[in-house]
């Protein structure tokens, strides 16, 4: 059996005319890095002058701390870029239940000369 979609059936399924999808990896920041000092053993923040703690979860909460985001590969289906995650779990957190999500997968719509290029 052949279990390849085809251009038209990917973009059926994600409502989206030409779709591409993109892995985006995320960073999680300390807002103000010279106010934080962090313990790798434990993940824990803590504040030089109020010794308030958070972990990461915590100080994303509290806006203490946020999440960039920085676009990695662009795959033609969810399935290849959620396998790609997958195969490079050690990247990507996969699986992984004590740590945050740090990738996202977006649809978008492809545009001009890639196009053309999604046809062939």
């Amino acid at each position: 059996m052949n279990n390849v979609k085809t251009r038209v059936q990917i973009a059926n399924e994600e409502i989206t005319v030409n779709p591409i999808f993109i892995l985006l990896r995320g960073t999680t920041n300390v807002i103000n890095p010279d106010d934080w000092d962090y313990n790798q053993d434990t993940e824990i923040l803590t504040n030089k002058y109020s010794e308030k703690e958070y972990n990461e979860e915590e100080a994303l909460k509290n806006d203490e701390a946020k999440t960039e985001w920085f676009p990695q590969y662009v795959f033609f289906t969810r399935e290849e870029a959620e396998s790609y995650v997958k195969y490079k779990s050690h990247h990507y957190n996969y699986g992984n239940p004590r740590k945050n999500i740090d990738y996202l997968i977006y649809c978008v719509p492809a545009m001009r000369s890639l196009i053309k290029q999604l046809g062939k």
